[in-house]
């Protein structure tokens, strides 16, 4: 099944009717769920991992929905490398939208640094400041 996600029409999106599990079952032990409440910094990208990027709003909405999703799915997590040694915010949240994650991780594929894709994708409201020494 196909259909458009309005606002990213550039996105790399399968749709199915098949469970996460299902549609990925010889992968599983690849599959790495985002969510900002992981311990697992992910520094960059492998081709050996699957990314899965939730909809759930934890901060507002249900607060660890994401990363207990993961839990009781036996996934392992990672976070986005924001607010650590290289990115500050000075305003707003590092919990990002679903548009924002997925742009990041498409401008950190086709080979942008990791502060780069952040600072490129992310709104000035948000106030990310490169800290890293270029």
């Amino acid at each position: 099944m196909q259909r458009k996600v309005n606002g990213s029409p550039s996105w790399p999106v399968v749709w199915s009717e098949a469970t996460l599990l299902d549609q990925f079952k010889r992968e599983k032990d690849s599959l790495v769920y985002l969510t900002h409440e992981s311990s697992r910094v992910l520094r960059q990208l492998s081709e050996d991992e699957v990314y899965i990027v939730g909809g759930i709003v934890d901060r507002n909405r249900i607060r660890g929905g994401t990363a207990g999703k993961a839990k009781e799915l036996g996934l392992q997590t990672a976070r986005l490398e924001l607010s650590e040694e290289t990115l500050r915010f000075t305003s707003g949240t590092t919990v990002l939208t679903v548009n924002h994650v997925v742009e990041i991780l498409l401008e950190a594929a086709n080979g942008a640094a990791w502060r780069d894709a952040v600072t490129k994708i992310l709104p000035a409201r948000k106030g990310v400041i490169d800290t890293s020494e270029k």
